[in-house]
């Protein structure tokens, strides 16, 4: 009988634990265990904001949100200025504080964690109209810098200046805003902003002062310190590229600032007394550059680059040749010229040959061209043009063909002494228009791409490196693509001498037959030279991950359309993905692809009859829509498509999300370019707002 009873008191327990205590008053009872912890919230560009529908951003607002989930926390942002925000902290009307630098006094102030939560650095700035020029000491002298009230960057300022031998009066703001105004109005001549800050108006004159930021706690809760430092460790171990992540979203790597090469004084002095510079090239390695062998000129996408950074620059540039690229090299490493055109930076060791580079201004796709009917499973190669680290990984320890160019790599293989050769994509379609070699196949290498800096020779002067690090840096994707296509495009022009060594066949009976077959001749000369042009157009109008159009394709039949039809009513939509850095950092690359290639399947489907879509570059897509229904079925038709893309079956398990922009065309429009710059302003917007699958 207990027994029976017990068993019945047991089954009224649960009973009333399911029925009468719903799961929601549960999760109540959870939240109200959570500690709360008020974070006092200053504004500021990037790191801390509020939008103009309340939502809160920003580095350091994402950054106490993480270490809130790790520690259990329950936030309440208190609003005021950098200021007001360390007073309450030091009064203990706020608990804890991101964003501020260690000195002695804060020290003993307040309780520092063990761990940094960032770094910055600091940046003045002038107005883009501003004749001061970059580190120009002698014009910095006396200058009034505007600073905000209460920064610790104020000390790296003058401890700066004091390095260099200039004074400055400072004159202070309270808020970012009236800073950002006091420049405008030219109350003062630069300003001092932390490296977080994106200022489209002011464009940079100097750069110091790098420094670690901490999240700080109140010395009236040092219960807080500890539980600070685990969730700092909590969250390092779990998530290692976290601020990586919120740097590279909220460091304006997603705006382009206005295109101003600010030079500094040296550099200025250097231009004005350059001599003529002497580039070795590579005449061997056409089409990306060197001499046609046919007509004996000098061309290719490397020379064409160069001399639209020289004349931006004022550069004068006279051009050597070598043989292949070890021998160009050898010339640069011996000094008998100031640069190379085409330094493959990941081959030699520049410190080991005493050279310098510049950073990367092309990245070459490469791709194997292999002989199915080979005997050997050798591997050809061209000395130098090759990683040796990539070398090791493609051969799986086969037998290496090591030789000079690239033209002679691709011999091996189509003579059988080599199943594959290793070559750029553009060489590949280069030596395949020969008609030996059309029993070879193009095979593209996934994740292999040669990136391509300029050398410079040890005796060249640092202003020099500078300078094409400048103009390097200006150059756009539109710019070097359209260098791409024109070069790839024009560097080929029909001789006959060209036709008799690649078509011996059709020569031969062309001059048989003059007469007779004479229309025949040109007409396969016609074929031949369209064909070569297509199997180009491929490779520049066929994304190569995901097989569909790439934004040249787009670029161009968008804007045809839009010339056929002034009147017609149509949408641009610039998407985004977010985080896709994460899976590719967490999940590997082949994850990325596949995402990236459902996504593009996602809007290919999705896109009515003369609609179009492509991927834009990385992450971003592109499309252009109908909006003949009116823009408001337009923008919900665009918030659909956001919110299906995290549910896609490829797309699923990476919890992903996306944020688009969208533009609506001018009567008579037809600047394509233009209308995905604005689609892809309106989409920055969309981002910074920090709302998923968000759309402006």
């Amino acid at each position: 009988m207990i027994k029976k009873l017990f068993f019945l008191g047991l089954f009224i327990a649960i009973f009333l634990n399911l029925f009468m205590f719903p799961a929601g008053q549960t999760q109540a009872a959870e939240a109200a265990k959570k500690k709360k912890v008020r974070v006092g919230y200053f504004m500021a560009p990037a790191f801390q904001e509020v939008t103009v529908n309340g939502t809160r951003n920003g580095y350091g607002y994402e950054y106490m949100r993480a270490l809130a989930n790790q520690a259990g926390w329950e936030l309440e942002f208190v609003d005021g200025t950098y200021r007001e925000c360390v007073a309450r902290l030091m009064s203990g009307e706020i608990d804890l504080m991101v964003g501020v630098q260690h000195t002695e006094e804060r020290g003993r102030t307040f309780l520092f964690p063990n761990m940094p939560a960032g770094f910055s650095f600091v940046v003045l700035r002038v107005r883009n109209d501003s004749a001061l020029a970059y580190e120009d000491f002698e014009s910095f002298d006396g200058m009034m810098v505007g600073v905000q009230t209460g920064s610790n960057n104020k000390e790296a300022l003058l401890s700066y200046a004091a390095a260099h031998n200039f004074s400055v009066h400072i004159r202070y703001y309270d808020a970012a805003d009236d800073l950002a105004a006091g420049l405008m109005k030219g109350e003062v001549e630069a300003m001092l902003a932390p490296s977080l800050r994106f200022a489209s108006y002011a464009h940079e004159v100097a750069r110091f002062g790098s420094r670690p930021f901490y999240v700080v706690a109140s010395r009236r809760r040092p219960e807080l310190i500890n539980e600070l430092n685990a969730a700092q460790s909590r969250l390092l171990l779990s998530d290692p590229m976290f601020r990586m992540r919120l740097l590279s979203k909220y460091m304006g790597l997603d705006i382009e600032e206005v295109n101003v090469i600010t030079m500094s004084a040296e550099e200025r002095r250097y231009l004005a007394e350059a001599p003529v510079l002497r580039a070795a090239y590579d005449k061997s390695a056409m089409p990306f550059e060197g001499l046609d062998p046919e007509t004996g000129t000098l061309g290719g996408s490397s020379v064409a680059i160069l001399n639209l950074l020289a004349g931006r620059l004022g550069l004068r540039i006279e051009y050597v040749p070598a043989d292949n690229y070890m021998a160009a090299l050898e010339l640069l490493t011996d000094g008998q010229v100031d640069m190379l055109t085409s330094y493959k930076a990941e081959y030699s060791h520049a410190g080991d040959l005493g050279l310098q580079s510049t950073r990367p201004y092309l990245t070459l796709p490469m791709t194997l061209v292999a002989n199915p009917y080979a005997k050997d499973d050798a591997l050809a190669i061209a000395e130098g043009y090759i990683p040796d680290f990539w070398i090791f990984h493609l051969s799986g320890g086969r037998r290496l063909i090591r030789v000079s160019t690239y033209e002679e790599a691709v011999r091996e293989a189509a003579e059988g002494r080599a199943r594959d050769a290793v070559v750029n994509t553009y060489a590949a379609n280069y030596h395949m228009q020969n008609h030996k070699y059309g029993h070879l196949n193009v095979v593209a290498i996934p994740g292999y791409a040669n990136e391509i800096s300029i050398g410079l020779a040890a005796h060249t002067p640092p202003e020099l490196r500078s300078l094409l690090n400048k103009g390097i840096s200006g150059l756009s994707n539109a710019e070097i693509n359209d260098i791409l296509f024109e070069t790839l495009l024009t560097n080929q022009p029909f001789t006959f001498r060209r036709f008799i060594s690649r078509n011996p066949l059709a020569a031969v009976i062309a001059l048989s037959l003059i007469v007779a077959f004479v229309i025949a001749a040109l007409l396969v000369v016609m074929w031949y030279r369209e064909r070569a042009l297509r199997r180009i157009r491929e490779q520049l109008y066929v994304d190569a991950l995901t097989g569909r159009w790439s934004i040249q394709r787009f670029k161009l039949e968008a804007e045809r359309a839009l010339r056929a039809d002034p009147e017609a009513a149509r949408a641009i939509v610039y998407v985004d993905v977010n985080t896709f850095k994460y899976i590719n950092d967490v999940y590997g690359y082949d994850a990325g692809d596949l995402v990236l290639c459902a996504i593009g399947r996602h809007l290919a489907e999705k896109a009515e009859k003369g609609e179009m879509t492509a991927r834009i570059t990385a992450d971003n897509f592109v499309m252009m829509l109908k909006a003949d229904v009116g823009e408001q079925p337009t923008k919900a038709r665009v918030q659909r498509l956001l919110e299906e893309l995290p549910s896609l079956a490829a797309v699923r398990v990476y919890h992903i999300s996306a944020n688009a922009g969208l533009y609506f065309r001018a009567d008579g429009e037809t600047d394509i370019a233009s209308m995905i710059d604005r689609a892809n302003y309106a989409r920055g917007v969309a981002k910074r707002a920090a709302v998923p699958n968000m759309l402006a």
